[in-house]
């Protein structure tokens, strides 16, 4: 009972809060950008917003960028999304600790960044997840 309870309450939140509609959302001081697409799409999305001076971090349903708007947020979303695709070696070289397998402390930083972006990274899947929301909307 308590699990239809808490089920039911998460629905009418969703609706209410339009979160099928409303993907990017202020949140105080900062927006939240909600991809509904798991951590290798957030994870690579945030080091594009990153290296773009963006400041935040996944938390796990959603990323969040500190000290912005929805319009400055969505704006750069679009040239993300406008842009040709990026390498997804050179988002991993701004990782700091790309070692997260037994052996990658032993391998070259290319070949490491190499492991880390088709590990944990997905340039492919972020430009397909905002084509599909801008062109939604």
């Amino acid at each position: 009972p308590s699990g239809k309870t808490l089920i039911e309450e998460a629905r009418a939140n969703y609706t209410r809060l339009e979160l099928d509609r409303k993907w990017i959302r202020q949140a105080g001081s900062g927006v939240q950008v909600i991809l509904w697409r798991g951590d290798r799409i957030n994870d690579t999305l945030l080091l594009m917003m990153l290296a773009r001076g963006f400041k935040g971090m996944n938390e796990g349903l959603y990323i969040s960028l500190e000290g912005t708007t929805v319009g400055s947020t969505e704006q750069v979303l679009r040239e993300i999304a406008d842009s040709e695709e990026i390498e997804p070696e050179s988002l991993a070289g701004s990782v700091q600790n790309k070692i997260r397998e037994k052996w990658d402390a032993i391998l070259p930083k290319g070949l490491l960044e190499a492991s880390f972006a088709s590990s944990y990274l997905d340039v492919p899947g972020v430009s397909k997840a905002l084509a599909e929301h801008f062109e939604g909307e």
